[in-house]
């Protein structure tokens, strides 16, 4: 069952979300990347991601919710390795707030899907979906359900040679 619950540090997680209308939410290659960089800039600190899949007009993330005191140990981590990093070090809950850091990756996307395409409003629909991973048979099942989702849609004969 779909659930629309605030995700709870330290549980797991499979975020999948849709364009509106079935839209695409990704029509070229650079698309891919350009969501997996506002997606690592935005959700690194707070997310740790085990698995995920782009399609044209959907997604889907397999992820952990890191607890408060992770997320601040790893910024602590990157700003000591990487000062130049454009990470920031905060204690604002906003920025470590997992709907929050989710909803700035989907918004600055579609910021720029729009400005590129010309077009205006929403390109995902509201709110994004999750499921609380809650037994090993689901974990195990998401994984291969995940990795396997372009072949399932008959995208690609072999799911292993997906590059998203």
């Amino acid at each position: 069952m779909v659930s629309t619950e605030k995700l709870k540090y330290g549980s797991y997680y499979h975020i999948f979300n849709k364009g509106i209308n079935d839209c695409n939410i990704f029509v070229e290659r650079r698309n891919y990347y350009h969501f997996l960089e506002k997606y690592a800039y935005f959700c690194y600190s707070a997310l740790d991601t085990l698995s995920y899949c782009l399609m044209k007009n959907h997604f889907h993330f397999f992820i952990k919710v890191r607890t408060k005191p992770e997320q601040i140990e790893l910024m602590k981590e990157i700003k000591s390795t990487y000062p130049k990093s454009p990470f920031r070090i905060s204690s604002s809950k906003d920025f470590l707030d997992p709907p929050r850091v989710l909803s700035h990756t989907f918004n600055s996307y579609t910021q720029a899907f729009n400005k590129a395409y010309n077009r205006k409003g929403g390109l995902f629909l509201r709110p994004f979906r999750r499921n609380e991973i809650n037994s090993d048979d689901y974990f195990c099942r998401l994984i291969c359900n995940i990795h396997q989702n372009p072949q399932h849609h008959r995208i690609i004969k072999d799911f292993r040679k997906y590059p998203f």
